[in-house]
């Protein structure tokens, strides 16, 4: 009996940090994306997963811009006029940081 009893306060003790910990790392995702601005949510969702960020210190603005024109006739990526204009707004507030 003694066995169970330290086995299941062991468990208990486990679930209890899992919990805690799960609630944590919620806590810090939820506050990474807050801080997050709205062109940078729409570059992640859209083009992070085939591209990262254009450095600023080998392509030119102009350069990027180019090519998300040319990606959204090629790859038919239609985005509202707002999204692209947070996109733009985030890509020059990025490369205007050089």
């Amino acid at each position: 009996m003694p066995y169970l009893r330290r086995v299941s306060i062991f468990l208990l003790l486990l679930l209890t940090l899992l919990f805690f910990l799960f609630f944590a790392v919620s806590c810090q995702n939820e506050h990474l994306s807050a801080t997050k601005s709205p062109g940078e949510k729409t570059f992640r969702a859209l083009c992070s997963s085939c591209h990262n960020l254009p450095s600023p210190k080998y392509y030119s603005l102009d350069t990027v811009l180019e090519q998300i024109e040319e990606h959204k006739l090629t790859k038919k990526i239609n985005l509202t006029k707002h999204k692209d204009e947070e996109l733009i707004s985030y890509l020059q507030e990025t490369f205007n940081q050089k």
